[in-house]
């Protein structure tokens, strides 16, 4: 009886270290999404910024020679 409770013992701490281990896992893997999605937003913010601002000077540069 005292082998079958140190086995069930030890066989509940494994089941409690894979769950906190795939638990940290989750979390990670969450973490590192967050980031990946913040800098693609971030990106795509800067791209646009600096579309329209292109645009805009294209625009000036059309205007300016309409003008002459």
């Amino acid at each position: 009886e005292r082998q079958i409770r140190r086995y069930r013992k030890k066989l509940i701490d494994k089941k409690q270290a894979a769950q906190s281990f795939s638990q940290l896992f989750i979390e990670e893997a969450e973490e590192a999404e967050e980031s990946v999605t913040e800098a693609a937003e971030a990106a795509v913010e800067a791209v646009t910024e600096a579309a329209e601002e292109a645009v805009d000077a294209v625009e000036e540069s059309v205007k300016e020679e309409t003008e002459e």
